[in-house]
């Protein structure tokens, strides 16, 4: 495993999600995915998710699915 990959996609989760949603992110089925979780895809695919999570679409996703509103 990739583990400097690993913490970079955790920090992104980390500062869209928190801490708490981000580790839920990690173990959930995921449409981006075909509804494999990430964790998953990151052991055989560590940059598919690395760049799903740099892609400008999925921040606004990640953060309806989790309820989560940030006031601009």
């Amino acid at each position: 495993m990739d583990t400097a990959l690993k913490k970079d996609c955790d920090r992104m989760l980390e500062s869209l999600l928190g801490l708490k949603h981000s580790k839920i992110w990690w173990d959930s089925p995921n449409k981006a995915f075909d509804m494999e979780t990430p964790t998953n895809i990151f052991n055989t695919e560590p940059n598919r998710v690395y760049n799903y999570l740099r892609s400008e679409e999925h921040t606004s996703e990640l953060q309806s699915r989790f309820g989560i509103s940030y006031a601009v």
